[in-house]
C-alpha cells in the first residue's frame, strides 16, 4: 500500500487533497480502510465520527468486491478530500463516492480500468 501524499490540515480554498491510498495485490481493502483511517486521526474528529467514516468506507470496499468490481482490477484506491469553512465549532460531514475509470497502461490503445473511491470530507458551523 502507498500513500501518495500526506494528510495535511492547511487552509485553503476549495477541495484539497488530503490523501491518495492504494492498494496493491497482496492488500485487502479493509487494510486500505485501516490506512486510510489512522491518516485522518491527525485532523482530531472526534472518535464517533471517525467509526461512522471507518464504516462507511468499510461497506463500500466490500460491496465493490461482492459486486466483483475489484477482483479483476490491478489496483483499487481511495481518494480523500477535504473542505474547510470554519475554525472553531465545526462540525464534520462526509459523502463517499465509487467510480471506475479506464487509465492507460503502456500504449493509449491499452486500457485498464482503475476502481477507486473518493471521500469527500467538509467542516461547517455547527447550528
Amino acid at each position: 500500500m502507498t500513500n501518495k501524499a500526506a494528510v495535511h490540515t492547511g487552509q485553503g480554498y476549495g477541495w484539497q487533497l488530503l490523501g491518495e491510498f492504494t492498494r496493491g495485490a497482496p492488500a485487502s481493502g479493509e487494510q486500505l480502510v485501516a490506512e486510510v483511517a489512522r491518516a485522518l486521526e491527525a485532523l482530531n474528529m472526534q472518535a464517533p465520527q471517525l467509526e461512522q467514516i471507518r464504516t462507511a468506507l468499510l461497506k463500500t470496499v466490500r460491496r465493490a468486491s461482492r459486486a466483483g468490481k475489484t477482483t479483476a482490477l490491478q489496483a483499487m484506491g481511495i481518494r480523500v478530500w477535504f473542505l474547510s469553512s470554519c475554525v472553531y465549532d465545526c462540525g464534520w460531514g462526509f459523502f463517499v463516492v465509487e467510480k471506475q475509470s479506464y487509465e492507460p497502461r503502456g500504449s493509449p490503445a491499452a486500457e485498464e480500468p482503475v476502481y477507486r473511491i473518493e471521500l469527500f470530507l467538509y467542516q461547517e458551523r455547527e447550528s
